[in-house]
């Protein structure tokens, strides 16, 4: 009798906690020719996305001022990116000390994302590296809903911050 009281328990829970675990979830998926890129969304009752609410890229190849061309960047920040209702959506972010400004133009397509970003950001001097401008310049990317996320484990590359 307790374990079918349980299993009633557990399965009243999980219908509950599943709206409640499907309303995030993350396009993930390269950008450029050897970066990673994810874009966590959040997802409305009917299972529409509505807006992008993080970005996050790894190993985004960069030109910078100083250190020359193929340097790999990383970024990580929240965003609020509503889609319009044809799933498109933009935006820009200005680096708050510096003012430089990177932006994304994308659209959601089912379980396909596909658009432009560039990073614009300038980056304090670190190990090796001296304090400079570095931009991307426009990159492609493409990620797919579930896929993979490999922008929370990053590989290892020279510069951590960028």
């Amino acid at each position: 009798m307790k374990v079918g009281i349980s299993a009633a328990v557990c399965a009243v829970a999980l219908a509950f906690a599943a709206p409640a675990m499907a309303a995030k979830g993350t396009y993930a998926g390269t950008v450029g020719t050897t970066g990673k890129i994810a874009l966590d969304v959040k997802v409305s009752k009917r299972g529409f996305v509505k807006k992008v609410t993080a970005l996050r890229g790894v190993s985004v190849p960069s030109n910078c001022e100083i250190s020359g061309p193929g340097i790999p960047v990383n970024f990580n920040t929240p965003v609020v990116l509503r889609l319009s209702s044809n799933g498109k959506f933009s935006g820009t972010l200005t680096q708050p000390t510096y003012g430089n400004v990177s932006s994304i133009r994308g659209k959601v397509k089912h379980k396909n994302v596909s658009g432009t970003i560039q990073v614009n950001y300038h980056y304090p001097a670190e190990g090796s590296y001296p304090e400079e401008n570095c931009d991307t310049g426009p990159l492609q990317f493409n990620a797919r809903f579930g896929a993979p996320d490999e922008t929370l484990t990053p590989t290892p590359v020279p510069r951590l911050s960028r």
